[in-house]
């Protein structure tokens, strides 16, 4: 294509230096792709590589005093940036990696804890209905239901005191049969 080597260091106006350049790209940057790939095992990446290793060469104005100067450069840049790559890639594995052991061991503790909240609950219930038919009453409604010592009153209409008491004798009722 070209009828003298475009690297050649006497033609070095700026015409000749976009035409050296020009000349590298279409010469190497195919072959320099597939060596990345085979680096990085990701095509994408690979051009990505390659297209940067050129942007700097480009940059830097550098000139080199043979063709194989010019190839040398391109490989070595070429695989160092793939180094870089795998390297990033590798501590962003790891971040992730971490922050998805993280999670599930998070979600597995608060899985464990929903277990045993529910076995207490179960446990818990099972003492209840074994208390005399009031106190299960106002047991059910503080405990599982939620309902507060007052509203318990209102609902049934009993004083305050009566259900404190009842609550009292049924907490009593259910620490003593849980140390059976």
């Amino acid at each position: 294509m070209y009828a003298s080597n475009p690297l050649d260091p006497v033609q070095r106006p700026a015409a000749a230096q976009i035409e050296s350049f020009d000349w590298l790209f279409r010469k190497y940057f195919s072959a320099l792709v597939l060596f990345a790939r085979r680096l990085t095992h990701d095509r994408p990446a690979a051009e990505d590589i390659v297209s940067d290793v050129f942007c700097k060469l480009w940059q830097k104005q550098i000139r080199f005093e043979s063709e194989n100067a010019a190839k040398a450069y391109l490989y070595i840049s070429t695989r160092n940036a793939c180094i870089n790559h795998l390297e990033r890639m590798a501590r962003q594995e790891l971040v992730k990696n971490t922050l998805l052991y993280e999670a599930r061991h998070q979600y597995e503790d608060y899985v464990l804890n929903q277990i045993i909240g529910a076995e207490v609950s179960r446990l818990l219930l099972s003492y209840v209905d074994h208390l005399p038919p009031e106190c299960r009453k106002i047991m059910r409604m503080s405990f599982i239901q939620g309902y507060s010592n007052r509203e318990i009153a209102g609902k049934l209409q009993l004083s305050i005191n009566t259900v404190r008491n009842q609550r009292a004798r049924g907490i009593h009722l259910i620490r003593k049969r849980r140390i059976k």
